[in-house]
């Protein structure tokens, strides 16, 4: 479940988002996964070569 920056603070705690508050999470906020795939985006790094494991 994506969370917008306003819903992270210094007392967001990780149990503040679980699988049994989506459902009441998803009647009073807006589509989450709107615009999501909109912003491409890379992590830094060399790509890893085929059949080789990240070290």
């Amino acid at each position: 479940m994506p969370v917008t920056w306003e819903e992270i603070n210094q007392e967001v705690r990780i149990a503040d988002f679980t699988i049994r508050n989506v459902p009441e999470r998803l009647k009073t906020e807006r589509d989450r996964w709107s615009g999501f795939f909109d912003h491409r985006q890379r992590l830094p790094g060399r790509p890893m070569k085929k059949g080789k494991q990240a070290a």
